[in-house]
């Protein structure tokens, strides 16, 4: 049993995945890394309008705080929470589903440590703790990577034990594991994560 409340559920059966949030989450935090004045308000009507932070970064923390419960002690992070199957529209608070977490994949891993960077050099002006939690996170999931630099599970996540579901994996996950490299590199200059990022240039234009 895990705690895995909160998040962002991806679709009508409420499947949560650390790949999407991630997705998500970087896209949210670049945008204010390159507009900040434009994504400074803290007045959107959200519940924590009015406490000095710009209402974007506790959006986007919404998701961090669930994907810090997705990721296991050893840095690798599960792919996926959510239903065996669809089974009817319900709203969120209301479905009496079962939820279930699954296996961890490098996917995950990858842009879990992509995102965990790149929003402890964000939220560092914000909230230092929190910061310095991200950035744990993110090296914790890098060194899992570097430990394990194949693809896992072999070929991708797959559904498995009858449960279906989206899988959201990339035909590879090598632009995945770029984006970590590259935040990894940003925030402390790690001459391995520059070093992979180099090597794997070309692979990952592709």
């Amino acid at each position: 049993f895990r705690n895995t409340s909160g998040g962002w559920h991806d679709a009508g059966d409420y499947g949560k995945y650390s790949t999407n949030n991630a997705d998500a989450v970087g896209t949210l935090l670049q945008a204010y890394v390159e507009y900040p004045a434009k994504f400074a308000y803290d007045d959107c009507a959200i519940p924590e309008s009015g406490n000095g932070i710009p209402d974007l970064l506790d959006e986007a923390r919404w998701s961090l705080n669930w994907m810090l419960k997705m990721q296991l002690a050893n840095g690798s992070v599960l792919h996926r929470e959510s239903v065996a199957a669809y089974g009817g529209e319900f709203i969120p608070e209301n479905d009496p589903q079962t939820r279930y977490y699954t296996s961890i994949s490098s996917d995950a891993t990858a842009i879990h440590a992509a995102a965990m960077a790149l929003a402890a050099r964000v939220y560092v002006s914000f909230d230092p703790a929190f910061a310095a939690v991200c950035s744990t996170s993110a090296v914790m999931a890098w060194n899992w990577l570097l430990a394990n630099p194949n693809r896992v599970p072999t070929g991708g996540f797959a559904n498995l034990h009858g449960h279906t579901g989206a899988t959201y994996i990339a035909g590879s996950e090598i632009r995945r594991r770029m984006w970590a490299a590259a935040e990894i590199f940003r925030l402390n200059g790690s001459v391995a994560a520059r070093s992979y990022f180099d090597a794997n240039w070309g692979d990952g234009l592709e």
